[in-house]
């Protein structure tokens, strides 16, 4: 996998978070590359930015595998370029903030609720808030007054593929967390045990 880069525009004042390391094999310069690839490169960025490049200021940076992290306190995950590069985008992606955000809203009672029953927690959460929502799941920011803030990830009972799907078996996750609170019903579940402290 090969990314070009523009160094005109790079400003090493401006503090950046990093979610992808990359493990680079080789740079090189554009003026380097044979004629119909440097062609190419020209082509796209003018596509894309709508201006003509120089040369000189491009770059081809080979990627050989990719670093994916969370977190710089946490272990990562090595992906091949071949693997990143057919990677599929989550197809909750267009719309999991305004899910978030209409959840957190409209559904307090339930995003708590979720602490109590899918989490195994060994202290009392006074808030929580959902902070992001994919196919697998979703997360969340637990604040504990005793213990501090924390993350927990809350997996779906089955991969969702569209909004629909996201709203309903939040609908469906939120009813069967009730009915167990309730004592309706009996958790037929494990608890999600990781949780990560934050603060």
């Amino acid at each position: 996998m090969s990314v070009f880069v523009h160094n005109h525009n790079i400003q090493a004042s401006k503090p950046m978070f990093v979610s992808q390391f990359m493990y680079i094999d080789f740079i090189r310069s554009l003026s380097g590359c044979s004629m119909p690839y440097s062609q190419k490169l020209n082509s796209i960025w003018k596509k894309r930015f709508g201006e003509e490049v120089d040369e000189g200021l491009l770059f081809v940076v080979s990627v050989e595998r990719i670093l994916q992290m969370e977190d710089f306190k946490e272990v990562g995950k090595w992906v091949s370029s071949s693997d990143y590069r057919s990677a599929q985008p989550d197809p909750l992606r267009d719309f999991a903030e305004k899910l978030v955000n209409e959840i957190n809203v409209n559904h307090v009672e339930d995003v708590n609720r979720f602490c109590n029953v899918y989490v195994d927690l060994n202290f009392q959460v006074s808030e929580a808030k959902l902070i992001w929502v994919d196919r697998l799941g979703f997360d969340m920011r637990l604040w504990s007054p005793s213990k501090g803030l924390f993350e927990v990830r809350i997996p779906f009972p089955a991969e969702v593929t569209d909004e629909k799907g996201a709203k309903s078996t939040f609908n469906c996750m939120s009813q069967l967390a009730w009915e167990v609170e309730k004592n309706f019903n009996a958790p037929d579940f494990q608890k999600v045990k990781e949780v990560k402290q934050i603060s």
